[in-house]
């Protein structure tokens, strides 16, 4: 697949449609998906500021909650 593998996927590891306003661009020309690089993000800022681990179902959970909220 190389580099740019994600350039042409539909959706990411969680089923999320890699189509605008859910679309970050990536390295090399692919794609990210923006609501689980935000979820990412907040399940970080959560463990480094407070302590609070987040598990994979509430990491999940998370990026469809801020996937419905890109949606919207």
């Amino acid at each position: 697949m190389g580099a740019n593998g994600n350039r042409y996927q539909e959706e990411c590891h969680r089923g999320h449609r890699l189509v605008e306003p859910n679309t970050k661009p990536g390295t090399g020309g692919g794609r990210r998906c923006r609501a689980c690089e935000r979820a990412l993000s907040t399940a970080h800022n959560n463990f480094v500021r407070h302590g609070i681990p987040t598990s994979k179902e509430e990491l999940d959970a998370l990026a469809d909650a801020k996937y419905a909220e890109l949606r919207a």
